[in-house]
Order: structure tokens, then sequence, then C-alpha cells
């Protein structure tokens, strides 16, 4: 006689024959009533089968988590100061800072991983993206301010197309400055410094700044 049993040891429903030794089955006893070729198919999962998250994807769960806390280690202590956390999961950010050997900070990231299981996970999130989006706005700022300085200090066409786009300014201050800067250069070159950059090299890319970062309008 074939008896239906539960193992709570192998976790899984098993067969007994005549008292004989339960044998694991290789799928749960609730897949045996799918089709054959559904259990053949090498995409068939039967973990997914049941209703809730299988070992698989809390694993990939686990390691996003652990993902996060690398990334909120990487961020500035006032950002990291400004996030809503609880007490504890603060003082294991601390304690990571602190943390040097490579093993037990890995240790430590698994224990912040356990720790964000019961914070919002999207506080953290908006977070990180709008840091990320801040530095991907400074990035971008310095390219455009290099972009202008190259633009001003090769001919006049730079001056006038600075005019057209920031004539609030395109003073005389600013014109000199350019100016100098464009000799500074010509110097440094003539005299074989072609590699280091003058103090008004340095001040032009500096009103350059000030003029992108000025309010609009102003």
């Amino acid at each position: 006689m074939i008896r239906v049993m539960v193992s709570p040891l192998l976790g899984r429903y098993s067969l007994s024959q005549g008292g004989a030794a339960c044998t694991r089955l290789k799928w749960p006893i609730a897949t045996l009533s799918l089709p054959m070729r559904r259990r053949k198919d090498p995409d068939f999962n039967p973990d997914e089968f049941f209703a809730g998250p299988s070992k698989s994807q809390l694993k990939r769960d686990m390691l996003e988590l652990q993902e996060m806390g690398t990334a909120l280690d990487q961020l500035p202590q006032d950002r990291l100061d400004a996030i809503e956390m609880s007490d504890s999961l603060r003082e294991a950010m601390a304690e990571l800072k602190r943390l040097k050997n490579g093993e037990a900070r890995r240790r430590h990231m698994q224990y912040i991983g356990k720790l964000l299981r019961d914070e919002d996970p999207e506080r953290f999130r908006r977070a990180l993206t709008e840091y990320k989006q801040g530095q991907n706005r400074a990035i971008q700022l310095l390219q455009e301010m290099e972009r202008w300085r190259q633009r001003l200090l090769a001919d006049e066409k730079g001056i006038v197309a600075w005019a057209e786009v920031y004539p609030a300014a395109d003073t005389p201050a600013f014109r000199k400055l350019v100016e100098r800067a464009r000799h500074e250069m010509a110097d440094d070159e003539e005299h074989g410094r072609g590699g280091s950059k003058g103090p008004c090299y340095r001040e032009l890319f500096q009103a350059v700044r000030d003029a992108l970062q000025a309010p609009k309008g102003g």
C-alpha cells in the first residue's frame, strides 16, 4: 500500500510504501497534478508553483538590500544623516564606516541587509536617486563650464555667442578677463609651459561658473 506522508524534516511531501523509509520526491506532491510536459519544461521551477517568494527570490532580495546598504555607505555623511531610519540601522551604518577588514565588513553588510528588511526601501531608493541625479547635474555643469571657457579662449566668436546667451555676464570686466587669459595662455605656450594653467585661466572658469549658476534673468 502506498501512503502519502508529510515529512517535516524533508520539507516536501514524500511517499511511503509498506512502512519503508520515506523517499524524497523530485517535485512537491502538488505539482504531480500538472501535465508531465509542464514538469519537464526546463524553465519550470517547482518553488515558483506555490504562492510566496522562492528561495532564489529571497536570496536576490537580500543581495539587493545589501547592495542598497553599500550605496548608503557611499553617501556623504550629511546626506545619510538626513534619511529617516531606525536607531539600530543608523548605529550599524556608523559601525560599518569604522570597519576596515574586508571579511568583517562583508559580515556586517549582511547584518545591515537584515535590518533593511524592516525599513521602508522606497525611502532609501528616493534618497539614493536624488543624490545620483545631483551628481549628474554637477558633472553636466562642469562640462558646460569647460566648453564655454574653451570657446571664449578660442576666438571672438566665442565672445559673441556668450553675449547672446548670457548678456548680463557680458561686462567689460569679463571681456578683459578673457583677454588676459588669452595672453596668459599664449605666453605659456611660447615659453613651453603649455601644460600649466595660470591664474587668469582659473579665474575665467570661476566667472563662467558664476554666470551659469546665476538665477535666470539675474
